[in-house]
Order: C-alpha cells, then structure tokens, then sequence
C-alpha cells in the first residue's frame, strides 16, 4: 500500500464497499473494479502535493466508470474564481466550453437541483429529450463527445466543488454501481481538495510576506529554535554578508564572539519555547568598530505567522544598525501634519541627520528659507525644539511600501502586526 495512504488513514480502509450484485456478474469483477478504485483514490491522494496528479485520477474515474471523460472544478466561493479545474480525454477547446460564463448560467439550475455531496446520475435531473433540446447539450456536452454523465457536487468552507464523468448517448447512462463507485470517492476528494487549498492560502501568504519584508529598510531574519536561517530579507542578507557582527555560518546565527553567540543563541531558543509577548532585545559589538547592532527576538506570532508544525516555532529577528539614520516616511508625516512638499522635505532632511546648513545646500535655498520652513513646521507638529521634531518623526519610520492589488486576506492583520513588531 502506498506510503501517502497511511497518511490518509486509507491503509486499513474497507474497499469492498458495494454489495456483489453491483460490482459484476463475478467475485473476479467486483475485485477488478475495487482495484481500480483503489488506484483511482491513490492519484486523488497524491494530488494534494502534486497537482498534475488530478489529471491521472481523472483519468482512472473514467476507466472506473467504463465512461469516455471526466472534469473537476473547483471554485472559491467568496471570489466565484476557478482554483482548481482540470480534465481527462477532453481537448483544450471542449473543456474551455465548461468553463465559459455562459455554459456556467447553463449548467447552474443542473447544479442547483444536485443535492449536495450525493452523486446523481444526469438522467435523474434531467430527462433525455429535455436534455437533447438545451443549450447546455447543444453548444458544449455534445461537441465534447457527451451526452449521460455522472456527477458530485459539495461546498466546503472555502470552495465549491464539481466533479462530472461523461458517456456518449451510444454507450448508455450509468448504473446504480457507478454512482456508488464516485459516491465513495468523494470524502476523499474533499479532503484533497481542502488540504491543497490550504497549502495553497499558505503559499500565498508566505510569499506575501516575504514581499512584504523586502520592502523594509531594516534587517528581517526568520529562524528557527537553533538560529538556523529560514528567511533573510535583503537588507538582512547585506548585513549578514558583510559578516561585521552577525554572519550566518555553518547554517546558524553567530555573533563575532563566542559569548554574544551563546547570548543570541540562548534568547532565542527561550523566544521560540516560551513566545514572550515582548521578546527580547540584545546589543552585538561590530569587529570593524562600527555602532553596534540592535537585534530585537519575536515570536514569529507577532507577524500573524502561523507554521503549520506547531512542533517547529519560529522566531523573527529585526536588526537595527545604530550607526545608520532612520529612513522617515515622508508621505505619511506630509499627510498627518498637513506639511507641504518643502515643509516635508526639510522635516524629514532633519530627521535624518542633517543640519540646516546641509539641507540648505542640498535643497538649493537660503538658509533663511529653510529656517522659515521649519518653523512651519514646528508650528504644525506642535513641537518647539529640533530635538523635539527628531523624537516626534522617529515614530514615523518607513516600514514598508504598500502593495497595490493584495488580495491576500490575512495580509492586513499581518502588516499590523510586523508595524507593532518593528517599532516595540
């Protein structure tokens, strides 16, 4: 028996599931059609991780069903998008019939009638001269070769879920057996399909988050209870490279010495057992005599990042270079404070270090000017005091850059969080 059907729980499953007047005229029929089924349910199986196995299961449904093709579609029900959709014996073109608005207006009061998670045969909803005269048969099922068909349908919590296997007129409708035959197939065939939607969403969300990452101006590292890297964002594969502090040999973490290794090491095995709401904060000395680095250890649940091995936790670490200026969002403090584009420009020129003799040649003004534009400032901010303004902006770090168009919806609650984590 294959390894992924223990995982399933299928090792020990009873595959003489029909009485023996429906599966043959012999004991050798019936266990003929029981291996076929078993083989039909191992593709299912394997289709959760591979999704081209769907194809090879749709394909054995047929042989199964003594049928001539097949089709799944899956839809996401808050969006109505296909995230899944696949076919056996059918070309390109006669598939993409299905898949059409209009054939889905078509096919909906079929759909509608099809009690949910029982299979049913086409003849019990529709009868044949009925079928002949609509525009489902005429202008899609006959021009894929169909004409009977056996089908399944099932909501779950994220998808809808269709599954037809298809006979020309010729060949006759389907047996009581064959509805059976798919009946038994389809708690499996959820299961697949939730799992693989599951892993789906998680992929999603990781890869927007890693997006999410690489657009911060501060070093992001992922790791797990060993300080063994499992995400770097680019400014934290900088920072690592230049192995001033902080390198990433022999696939852990470490510090430039062995005492600030073991410190490091120490907080976040703690972080990653314990996930304490604050996390821990450490201070690393830098060879090159650089300011040091500030290293902030998170719990990775700070970020909304929930692993799917709760065996395994992970830990986030931010790293600060004392030494480098705080980039400040512009955008944001012009918009909250009412700030023109020089009022902004100047704040910020501020913020970053500068004094006003350095903005005012960077700017090309006066000094006057610019002196004029920074008591604007501090009139709209409510500050008095350069230092005040400084202390005031620093809260305005720019984190991240937003992405238009993501559609990920736990990607806010994620944003919120890293925002919470990285100003702590």
């Amino acid at each position: 028996m294959p390894a992924s059907f223990a995982t399933f729980g299928l090792a020990s499953y009873d595959w003489g599931w029909l009485p023996p007047k429906l599966l043959g005229r012999s004991k050798e029929a019936g266990m003929r059609r029981s291996a076929h089924a078993i083989g039909v349910a191992e593709h299912i199986v394997n289709a959760a991780l591979a999704p081209d196995e769907w194809t090879l299961a749709l394909e054995a449904m047929t042989n199964l069903l003594h049928a001539d093709h097949a089709m799944i579609i899956a839809r996401e029900r808050a969006s109505g998008r296909a995230f899944l959709a696949k076919s056996a014996r059918m070309d390109e073109e006669c598939f993409n019939r299905f898949l059409a608005p209009e054939a889905s207006r078509w096919m909906e009061p079929l759909q509608q009638a099809m009690p949910r998670g029982t299979a049913v045969t086409s003849s019990r909803l529709v009868t044949d001269r009925e079928l002949e005269r609509s525009e489902l048969h005429n202008e899609v099922v006959r021009l894929a070769n169909g004409f009977y068909a056996v089908g399944y349908r099932q909501d779950f919590s994220a998808l809808s879920t269709f599954v037809a296997v298809f006979r020309p007129r010729r060949k006759g409708g389907f047996a009581t057996r064959d509805t059976w035959a798919l009946q038994n197939l389809a708690p499996l065939l959820g299961t697949t399909l939730e799992l693989q939607y599951r892993l789906h969403v998680c992929e999603q969300q990781r890869a927007a988050l890693a997006n999410v990452l690489d657009k911060l101006s501060r070093a992001v590292m992922v790791t797990d209870a060993s300080t063994r890297p499992i995400f770097l964002n680019k400014e934290a594969e900088r920072l690592v490279a230049e192995d001033d502090g902080l390198s990433a040999g022999c696939a852990q973490l470490s510090a430039a010495m062995p005492a600030a290794t073991r410190r490091l090491r120490d907080a976040v095995l703690e972080t990653a057992a314990h996930g304490p709401v604050k996390g821990r904060r450490l201070r690393l000395e830098r060879p090159s005599g650089r300011g040091p680095l500030l290293l902030t250890v998170l719990p990775s649940s700070r970020l909304g990042m929930a692993p799917l091995d709760a065996s395994a936790p992970r830990v986030v670490i931010f790293v600060d270079e004392l030494d480098q200026p705080a980039a400040i969002d512009r955008a944001a403090i012009a918009d909250i404070f009412d700030l023109t584009p020089r009022e902004s420009e100047v704040a910020t020129r501020l913020a970053g270090g500068s004094d006003l003799t350095t903005i005012s040649g960077a700017l090309r003004m006066s000094y006057s000017t610019v002196r004029t534009h920074l008591l604007h400032v501090f009139e709209k901010t409510g500050v008095h005091n350069q230092a005040a303004l400084v202390a005031l902006l620093s809260r305005f770090r720019k984190l991240l850059v937003f992405i238009p168009g993501t559609s990920i919806s736990r990607l806010p609650e994620m944003l919120s969080h890293l925002a919470d984590a990285a100003t702590w």
